[in-house]
């Protein structure tokens, strides 16, 4: 199943070649991009070799367009939000974690919550 990712506050789309698209900040203050999977429950990601996230520690994701933050504190100061649409073009909502290292995802699907990853435990109450 294709999906397609947009920004919450502007929805411009945030896939570009099999990969999502974020601006990101780390600790340090520090800006670069960030490639994520866009299939769920797939963790890998990529960032410039001269950029570097420490396993553990809470990454800002922004949107790449707009330059808004994808935080999502209504649910949890860890959780980050994009919009998806699926193969049947119908619109989700999906929360993933900004702690590097941490295999996290929420589907908020038609037919119910669609959990991903090892991580989900730690917020799965804040997405009920």
């Amino acid at each position: 199943m294709e999906h397609n990712y947009l920004c919450p506050k502007c929805r411009s789309n945030l896939n570009l070649h099999h990969r999502i698209i974020f601006a990101v900040e780390n600790e340090k203050k520090e800006r670069g991009l960030m490639l994520l999977d866009p299939r769920l429950g797939h963790y890998d990601s990529e960032t410039h070799p001269g950029y570097h996230i420490l396993e553990g520690e809470k990454v800002e994701f922004i949107c790449p367009v707009c330059h808004v933050s994808l935080a999502a504190p209504e649910k949890h100061e860890n959780l980050v939000k994009v919009i998806m649409f699926d193969g049947e073009k119908k619109e989700h909502d999906v929360y993933f974690s900004r702690v590097k290292g941490e295999k996290c995802t929420f589907w908020v699907a038609p037919d119910g919550l669609k959990i991903f990853g090892d991580d989900t435990d730690k917020y799965l109450n804040y997405i009920k």
